[in-house]
């Protein structure tokens, strides 16, 4: 058997391994983060975290956040968006809305698409997620608020989530995307009842609080009623 072959039979083995994100998983990685990062923080706000196969085949304890996190330093990424910038480190990006004229760009867009605040040429995630490796993990996209229904999560805009989602190189398929509080405009609007199932079709929606994380929408395609409410 080939050297090539048998690296790429070992490498899909691999893949294979990874456990899908379980709620608890997500539960314990945005309260992490929440707690030890952005703690304090006021407004709005959005972050990208990856991790490794292993981390995440052992269901993202705390143990192993810790030592995944530990080089983040929470004032600095706290006086990096609090300033108008982009937090761009080797295991989470992150941002916070900000206001250009008439527009205002989301924090999850400027985390998913090139702005004039990268620091690289490519998007902030795209250059997080720059490694094929990374492919092997998981990924977390958590934003404060629900992503709106008139355009992060609208089927039918160009720069939507799910578009930059699919772009995206190195995306690990076990993802979630996970929020705290519905997007005021948005509760229990119809229109939801689209956006989010096209968008959880690119990244699996959950909504988490102080006690637990919950996956919004199940297999069906139904959408729990505590995630928009």
């Amino acid at each position: 058997m080939g050297h090539m072959t048998l690296t790429l039979l070992c490498l899909a083995a691999y893949i294979l391994a990874v456990t899908p994100l379980e709620p608890d998983a997500v539960f314990r990685a945005t309260t992490y983060i929440n707690n030890n990062i952005f703690s304090g923080l006021q407004g709005e706000y959005a972050f990208f975290v990856k991790f490794t196969a292993n981390e995440c085949n052992g269901g993202l304890q705390e143990a192993a956040l810790r030592t995944a996190l530990r080089d983040i330093s929470s004032r600095t990424v706290q006086n990096r968006l609090n300033s108008g910038h982009i937090y761009e480190g080797g295991r989470l990006v992150a941002a916070k809305p900000i206001v250009t004229g008439p527009y205002t760009d989301h924090a999850e867009y400027r985390l998913l698409y090139p702005t004039a605040y990268s620091e690289h040429n490519d998007s902030p995630i795209g250059w997080l997620l720059g490694d094929a490796a990374d492919r092997l993990g998981c990924v977390i996209f958590y934003s404060a608020l629900s992503p709106c229904i008139d355009q992060c999560a609208n089927p039918d805009v160009k720069y939507n989530l799910k578009y930059g989602l699919e772009s995206l190189r190195n995306l690990p398929s076990n993802r979630a995307f996970a929020f705290r509080y519905v997007y005021g405009p948005d509760r229990d609007q119809m229109k939801l009842f689209i956006s989010w199932p096209s968008l959880n079709n690119a990244i699996p929606l959950y909504r988490c609080n102080n006690n637990n994380c919950r996956k919004c929408i199940d297999n069906n395609g139904a959408i729990d009623p505590v995630c928009h409410s």
